[in-house]
């Protein structure tokens, strides 16, 4: 499979766990100029936009981390006892 396909179908997974998570909250951020010109080139691999870029790596470090699961796993607990 190609890797691009397997990244977007992974990125869109990883925006739904984190929009069932919790609501969405807007957070400012500041980059160097480095900082930005790595999220620039990686448009259209892992976002649209640098919002989206930034969204879904920081989605893929918590993920990587297992800090969604974790979540998704005590959310589910509590909601079930």
């Amino acid at each position: 499979m190609d890797s691009k396909k397997i990244i977007r179908g992974f990125l869109k997974d990883s925006v739904e766990i984190a929009r069932r998570i919790s609501m969405v909250k807007k957070v400012q951020v500041t980059f160097s100029d480095e900082q930005l010109k790595l999220i620039k080139r990686l448009r259209g691999t892992m976002g649209f936009s640098d919002s989206d870029v930034v969204r879904n790596i920081v989605i893929f470090y918590l993920s990587e981390k297992s800090y969604i699961k974790e979540e998704i796993s005590n959310k589910m607990k509590s909601e079930s006892g």
